[in-house]
């Protein structure tokens, strides 16, 4: 194992706790624990279809010794060739905005705009259908809305305090408590509840309000305890258990910041189709991630949530490579513990949306892999204009669109071509196809760019993918500018496209390639000799700059890192290019900004922000305004936040022009 994490990095968990997977052919694993006096709690056999052996990975849940911390055992296995990582028990709460509504006569408002009356006419689940696995804080088990629409365990009797069906848990009926490894899923919070019925509440029956699915099959894994917290070894044992016993959609309406690799290896080896909610703090998840939601797996979708009007509701995580789609998840009326209906809000609501949806395309088309019910879910979005550059797809949910039995593909994108170019764009043209054909309008766009041919469709999964805005009708002109990253050199850029439908036919590719003209250099970081400096800015590690070189960012301490004057006569077009990996505390007040000076430094004008966290990303601001001028730049550092915190790092800062 070569990673070592800092005390800041572990985030919240269990003390004394570790999740470690071992590495092919580490088969000892009581050598592992002795070597650390800890107990093994739990032994994972997690699905690893990569592996050259039996296809398994191993993972054990390890209970230190009081001497030992989490920390101290990480650092002891961070060079251990028996170790594949070592993390902590992670610990999780969770995450809603709720209010009681004082009249539900238009409650269902969801419904209407996921158009789940038009799919009704063609579905309403089924009792004998897909599982969909709940994995939250349990079910109320006896609540009328939901009791005949519960998963039933067959294999086992219920009462009779023995394991019938071997499965390792006594009297687990209607699903999985693996806080306590028993079948008491019962919900003692109301979350599980909630999410169950928007996914599964008994439709037609004349009292409570009415799931997606009308029947279903809902499976309850009761993760969370009656205080809303579990743990890494809770998620990984329900998630094994909703696997064993058939789950074919997983909904988890949960999640934090904390990236955990074993529970990632758990979802990536489970065969369902994961939907998670993707968090309500309202943040670019693309920059800070959301877990499980942020995972990059091909059977993880991630939902934002919308209001009434489908704009982005204001709590909601949100992010154009991350975040998949939208659903309804403020004001939604469902089942809660006692027989009652309650509103809640959250991207927690949004998800079952979703869910129940995966759980129709189930039932209606019984065969469909994961790869094809997720195309129908994004595919098959309203495209919203206040969405685009939100979400991926830059749509809501429409159930309706996603069961459309349609085999026809769109058209092949017409004349597509780089118009022209300068040294940081492409513009790009072309003409839209159909739906079907040339007929109608298709539902989204994949369009990739990189520095090679894209010629087959590895090359084409392996090049970037870049948001754009869903097609206009077959036959419209179809424009976009597409940013490139300035540089000295000048730049051979490829383009192609796809168009699809809404159930996920897909067209032929398309492709161009275009040439981005070199630029000059009018700055460029030479070390200390470059800047003014006040506060702790420093250089680490060679040519990076940070504001907090001392190890931690000091809260309440504000810093500058002020360029020299520099001319940018004779040029246009100017950008400020760098790389920057920062951790901010958004919510404190932690802000870094890009300020711009043209009267020596008496005045100062933003061009840009940094906050919040993100691993090392390529960064350009505009400058075109200051063309011609003389100018210095400066980052500014503005610290309010709490707690421990990284600071920002900086490399690679040049401001480079278009020769007139």
């Amino acid at each position: 194992m070569n990673v070592t994490q800092t005390h800041r990095e572990l985030g919240a968990h269990r003390p004394g706790e570790l999740l470690v997977r071992l590495n092919e052919g580490a088969s000892l694993a009581t050598d592992v624990a002795g070597d650390l006096e800890a107990q093994i709690v739990d032994r994972f056999e997690l699905p690893n279809p990569g592996s050259s052996l039996d296809g398994r990975a191993t993972v054990l849940h390890l209970k230190l010794p009081e001497s030992t911390s989490t920390e101290q055992a990480m650092d002891k296995l961070a060079n251990d060739p028996r170790v594949r990582y070592a993390v902590p028990n992670h610990i999780f709460e969770l995450d809603v905005q709720e209010r009681r509504p004082d009249d539900l006569s238009h409650e269902l408002w969801g419904m209407q705009a996921i158009h789940a009356p038009e799919a009704w006419a063609v579905t309403t689940g089924s009792n004998s259908g897909p599982v969909i696995a709940v994995l939250d804080t349990g079910v109320d088990v006896t609540h009328p809305d939901l009791m005949s629409n519960l998963w039933t365990n067959t294999g086992e009797i219920p009462g009779n305090g023995i394991d019938d069906d071997g499965n390792g848990v006594v009297d687990d009926i209607h699903g999985y408590n693996p806080n306590d490894n028993s079948g008491n899923v019962q919900d003692g919070h109301r979350h599980g509840t909630h999410t169950a019925g928007t996914i599964g509440a008994v439709g037609n029956n004349g009292q409570g309000v009415v799931g997606v699915n009308w029947q279903a099959r809902i499976m309850a894994i009761k993760i969370f305890d009656d205080n809303g917290r579990t743990s890494a070894a809770s998620i990984i044992k329900g998630l094994e258990y909703a696997n064993k016993m058939g789950a074919r959609i997983t909904s988890n309406s949960s999640g934090g910041t904390q990236y955990n690799d074993a529970i990632k290896d758990t979802f990536a080896g489970s065969t369902a189709l994961h939907i998670a909610a993707a968090g309500n703090s309202r943040t670019n998840t693309d920059l800070k991630g959301h877990y499980p939601s942020t995972y990059d797996l091909p059977n993880m979708v991630s939902v934002a949530a919308t209001t009434r009007n489908d704009s982005r509701a204001s709590f909601s995580n949100y992010g154009a490579v991350t975040v998949d789609l939208a659903a309804p998840g403020q004001d939604i009326v469902s089942t809660v513990p006692g027989g009652g209906t309650e509103s809640l809000n959250g991207t927690s609501m949004a998800c079952p949306h979703v869910s129940g949806v995966a759980g129709l395309i189930a039932t209606l088309y019984p065969q469909a892999s994961n790869e094809e019910i997720k195309k129908r879910l994004l595919s098959g979005v309203d495209q919203v204009e206040s969405l685009q550059g939100v979400v991926a797809t830059g749509g809501r949910l429409n159930a309706a669109r996603s069961l459309e039995d349609d085999k026809t593909p769109p058209g092949t994108p017409g004349q597509f071509q780089v118009q022209s170019s300068d040294s940081r764009s492409l513009t790009l043209t072309w003409i839209a196809p159909g739906d079907d054909q040339s007929q109608g309008t298709a539902s989204r766009y994949d369009l990739r760019v990189s520095d090679r041919p894209m010629t087959d469709e590895e090359s084409f999964q392996k090049a970037r993918a870049v948001p754009v805005s869903g097609p206009r009708s077959g036959g419209s002109r179809e424009n976009l500018v597409l940013p490139v990253r300035p540089s000295e050199l000048a730049q051979e850029v490829y383009v192609a496209l796809k168009a699809s439908d809404n159930v996920g036919n897909i067209s032929p590719m398309v492709s161009a390639r275009g040439q981005v003209i070199a630029s000059q250099k009018a700055f460029q970081d030479e070390g200390p000799s470059s800047w003014t400096i006040q506060g702790d800015w420093a250089q680490v590690e060679g040519d990076v700059w940070t504001d907090s070189p001392g190890g931690d960012l000091v809260p309440g301490k504000n810093s500058v890192l002020s360029s020299q004057p520099f001319s940018l006569k004779g040029l246009k077009n100017a950008t400020l290019v760098f790389d920057a990996k920062h951790d901010l505390d958004d919510s404190g007040g932690d802000v870094v900004w890009v300020q711009v000076s043209k009267d020596g430094g008496r005045n100062w004008s933003p061009v840009g922000s940094l906050t919040g966290r993100s691993d090392w990303q390529p960064h350009g601001m505009d400058l075109s305004a200051y063309d011609g001028k003389n100018i210095q730049f400066q980052f500014t550092l503005i610290s309010g936040g709490f707690g421990r915190r990284d600071g920002i790092y900086l490399k690679g800062l040049k401001v480079l022009g278009e020769p007139r």
